[in-house]
């Protein structure tokens, strides 16, 4: 189920999602996956947090999106 959402959301903006019509449901922020380098020089992963997300977003693989709904409206938009 994860793959086939993530082809169903990845590169569409978050203007065209319209999750607040069709869904009932508020994107409070976005995590993003991050590539930095600790001390060591060894590459780590980590989630940054958007802040307030641009309606001109697009949405990349990997991304965490943070939303707030009801349990249903949640399922919803999982299934599409």
């Amino acid at each position: 189920m994860r793959s086939e959402f993530l082809k169903r959301y990845v590169d569409r903006t978050i203007n065209e999602l319209d999750l607040a019509k069709k869904y009932c449901l508020v994107l409070v922020t976005i995590l993003k996956k991050t590539q930095d380098k600790n001390l060591f020089g060894h590459n780590k992963s980590e989630l940054k947090v958007m802040g307030i997300v641009p309606p001109d977003t697009r949405l990349q693989a990997g991304d965490v999106l943070l939303l707030f709904g009801a349990p249903t409206d949640l399922e919803s938009f999982i299934e599409g």
